[in-house]
């Protein structure tokens, strides 16, 4: 079986482009052809995934591929059916946990990942050009940097709106009843994060608090509660797990998953 080779670092797929297999394995579309692949599974006794694979009730939708060093992680995303319990009685509704970080700009426990990459590159393009600038000091390069501050802003909330928009057809795509983000507290408090990125964290919130709350799905902020060193396998929580900040493997029982795909489900 051959490996699917492309340029992004995630690529989308549905039911249209993506077929799962009894015999535990994967048809993707590529560029030229549909390519099988081999999904490497857990036992049963030690991953949440065949629970899901093997039921007649929850059915695939998008999901996600995504390279990494070389490996290929296949973020599959699952649904069923609100039974009538669940519409009449569900205290806060269906829930679409949302995390953000620097990698990837917002990460859906739907698996939906809007990446970051091309952000935090630009991000950091700009900070150098303005240091620059103010360094020069001239009047020219004073309106130079009132110029290229207003390029900024546009940028990111270019970006910011594009990515709030995405957020909030999830949690319509899956009829959820609240968007649910980790305390941006901590997000501020996360070391590496820069002034740019938290300020994009609080108005994307905001745009998404807005924008959810026009079609009747509300929006709330949730403890953290360790989730991005807590394993979604074992449930094993430890600082040690988190080797990098952008890699997840368990100490425990060794698995390994994107870490902010981990943190929002965990």
């Amino acid at each position: 079986m051959s490996k699917p080779t492309f340029t992004a670092h995630t690529v989308k797929y549905d039911t249209r482009t993506m077929t799962l297999f009894d015999d535990d394995t994967v048809s993707l579309s590529t560029t030229e052809s549909r390519v099988r692949c081999e999904l490497a599974l857990p036992g049963a006794d030690e991953g949440y995934q065949r629970q899901y694979l093997n039921s007649d009730t929850w059915s695939s939708t998008e999901s996600t591929l995504t390279a990494r060093g070389g490996d290929y992680f296949l973020h599959i995303g699952f649904r069923r059916p609100k039974n009538d319990t669940e519409r009449n009685t569900a205290e806060d509704g269906t829930i679409l946990g949302v995390d953000l970080g620097i990698e990837n700009l917002a990460v859906t426990n739907t698996a939906y990942f809007f990446s970051g990459r091309e952000l935090t590159h630009n991000l950091r393009e700009f900070e150098k050009v303005r240091a620059g600038l103010q360094q020069t000091g001239t009047r020219s390069a004073h309106r130079t940097l009132v110029q290229s501050s207003g390029r900024e802003l546009r940028y990111i909330r270019d970006v910011l709106h594009r990515a709030s928009n995405a957020i909030v057809d999830e949690a319509l795509r899956y009829e959820c009843d609240v968007i649910a983000f980790e305390n941006l507290t901590h997000i501020r408090d996360r070391t590496g994060t820069s002034w740019g990125h938290k300020w994009a964290f609080r108005t994307l919130y905001e745009q998404v608090e807005y924008k959810a709350e026009a079609v009747g799905v509300s929006v709330k902020q949730v403890g953290s509660a360790y989730t991005s060193k807590r394993c979604v396998e074992c449930g094993f929580t430890v600082d040690e797990n988190r080797p990098t900040r952008n890699d997840f493997q368990c100490v425990k029982c060794e698995s390994e998953a994107n870490v902010d795909y981990n943190a929002v489900v965990g």
